[in-house]
């Protein structure tokens, strides 16, 4: 089958299965990508305390807040972003985020070099794990913002049961 007219099946696809309304469509992106509901919430810049706190909350009630409603919107752009990576085929994009990175037999060794030179202190400590990290870059909107949402959600699905 040619790519195009599959991509253009996989639109049409898509565009069948995906809600009308921004609550419905939040859900959906957590039930088609296999996304904890807190993770989410993280990703819509919530803290992890508080995001742990609303996960029981349906959308519509997270929503009525205006700035929530907002960055609902913003992330549900940057999924849109990313899923067009993937010719708008979602069972693909979640196949992608639950595949396991195997290491080859023995392992590989790693080697990281330092930079010559003099190496410029950071003016502050970045706080929390590599998924605080990845959540600030997202958030800067720059070009490895995409990246760092793929890697974010790799992260959710390696912990989470895989649904569809």
């Amino acid at each position: 089958m040619p790519t195009q007219k599959r991509a253009r099946e996989l639109a049409d696809a898509f565009e069948k299965a995906y809600p009308a309304d921004l609550p419905e469509r939040l859900q959906w992106w957590c039930r088609v990508l296999g996304i904890d509901r807190v993770r989410f919430l993280r990703m819509m810049g919530m803290s992890a305390k508080e995001a742990k706190e609303k996960s029981s909350q349906d959308w519509k009630t997270i929503l009525q807040d205006h700035d929530w409603l907002d960055r609902g919107w913003w992330v549900e752009g940057k999924l849109h972003e990313l899923l067009s990576l993937f010719d708008y085929d979602w069972r693909a994009l979640s196949e992608r985020l639950h595949q396991r990175l195997v290491q080859p037999e023995g392992g590989e060794p790693t080697h990281v070099t330092r930079p010559k030179g003099t190496v410029e202190q950071l003016p502050y400590v970045p706080y929390g794990d590599g998924s605080e990290l990845l959540l600030n870059v997202m958030a800067e909107r720059g070009p490895e913002s995409l990246s760092a949402l793929l890697a974010y959600l790799a992260d959710s699905a390696s912990g989470t049961a895989h649904q569809r």
